[in-house]
């Protein structure tokens, strides 16, 4: 059996006109709580959790489950027990955009 792919297979992953829409309307959204999100007393806080749920969402696609409290205890260097491998790598995955953003 071969594994390769037929050229006409691309024309199968074609969005319905109805997908595109609401595709277009998901982003029309994000650019809105975009911009009151920049103009917001709340925005450092906002921006500072999305971070955290990021590097969580990160890890649980690699198979690895973070609790959102651990890591956030973590970063306070107020841990209630002894950080897993799981939570270590968070932490590298919360930190690495500071690190980028300083280079």
């Amino acid at each position: 059996m071969n594994p390769t792919w037929p050229l006409s297979a691309a024309a199968d992953w074609a969005l319905p006109g109805a997908a595109l829409g609401a595709l277009a309307a998901a982003e029309d959204a994000l650019a809105r709580l975009d911009e009151r999100i920049r103009s917001s007393p709340i925005a450092e806080g906002f921006v500072s959790r999305t971070h955290f749920q990021d590097a969580c969402a990160s890890l649980w696609l690699a198979g690895e489950l973070v609790s959102l409290e651990d890591l956030v205890l973590h970063d306070a260097l107020m841990d209630i027990h002894s950080p897993t491998h799981a939570l270590t790598r968070a932490q590298a995955v919360l930190q690495a955009p500071a690190q980028y953003a300083a280079a």
